[in-house]
């Protein structure tokens, strides 16, 4: 059977479970190739190729790769798109929060504490429901890794559109709570639209770069991959934010605007995000080093395989 067949795959570990990355084929009939998974959910780099029959036949299997990455059920589909629903919310309600405060407050916070809420923000969420769903909590960013193949291209209409409707609802619930303060924490030109967009597709570019390098390469995973991923965000906004607004994420633009009615260069903070996150995926891919063979090993040897099969 199929499942009797040595597969070789990279394990490491993640703060949250022992992770298993398959690199293999299954010798079967009319198999088709899938690549899974995403962000920060510890074993991105899967890659591995079946067919709806043998689906079935690879039960213990699934309980290694498909129960913690693929979640290939429903239920675990709803709970993607619930994760990144509430992470979006968060974050948006965070950091547009924390701008609005600071206009209240005349400049309590500070540009810096603003700076400091987002990246905190997005950090908190990685680790929280990165193993999840991912924690993109960006659209720009699920449209790059399914243009790399790190995410499939199924699932991205669900996640964006959780993630515009999170958005959105921090907003008018920060309009509920605080007024119209600050537009919402609106993301607007300080300068002309080009400036702005030259600004948001730089930024977006670095953003992405780190998050492929933390989320993609088995090497670089570990337990600072929220840190890295959330300092990035804070490097962007400090020196972008009196610039472009330093958004970064279409979603994150897209709530104020609406919540403050409030459309003006909306435009800039859609393209530059997409524009700059495909070339940081892409730039990424292009210079990964190539797993290497010694760090292959046998999942028919692993205690947590063999444990798996016998549930």
């Amino acid at each position: 059977m199929v499942v009797e067949q040595a597969i070789n795959i990279v394990t490491f570990r993640s703060p949250l479970a022992e992770i298993y990355c398959f690199s293999y084929s299954f010798d079967v009939p009319q198999a088709h190739s899938n690549v899974y998974f995403d962000s920060f959910s510890p074993s991105l780099k899967i890659e591995f190729a079946l067919t709806r029959d043998c689906l079935t036949s690879v039960a213990p299997i699934k309980n290694v790769c498909v129960g913690e990455l693929m979640c290939v059920s429903s239920f675990c589909a709803l709970a993607q798109v619930g994760a990144e629903l509430i992470s979006t919310y968060i974050l948006v309600f965070a950091g547009c929060g924390a701008a609005m405060v600071d206009e209240k407050s005349s400049g309590s916070i500070t540009h810096f504490g603003v700076a400091t809420s987002f990246g905190l923000v997005v950090m908190i969420m990685i680790y929280s429901v990165g193993h999840i769903s991912g924690a993109h909590m960006n659209p720009a960013v699920t449209l790059a890794f399914a243009t790399v193949r790190h995410f499939p291209w199924a699932h991205v209409p669900a996640y964006i559109g959780a993630q515009v409707v999170a958005s959105i609802s921090a907003s008018f619930s920060l309009r509920l709570i605080l007024g119209g303060v600050a537009k919402i924490g609106a993301t607007l030109p300080a300068g002309s639209d080009v400036q702005s967009l030259a600004m948001e597709v730089i930024t977006s570019y670095i953003l992405m770069f780190v998050v492929s390098a933390v989320a993609t390469d088995t090497r670089a995973i570990g337990e600072l991959a929220g840190l890295a991923v959330g300092s990035a965000v804070f490097l962007d906004a400090i020196f972008a934010g009196p610039i472009s607004g330093a958004s970064m994420n279409p979603a994150r633009s897209i709530g104020p605007a609406v919540a403050s009615y409030d459309f003006k260069s909306l435009w800039v903070y859609i393209l530059g995000p997409i524009l700059g996150c495909l070339l940081g995926a892409w730039s990424y891919t292009m210079i990964k080093l190539p797993e290497q063979p010694q760090d292959l090993v046998n999942i028919t040897n692993s205690k947590s395989f063999k444990s798996s099969r016998r549930r």
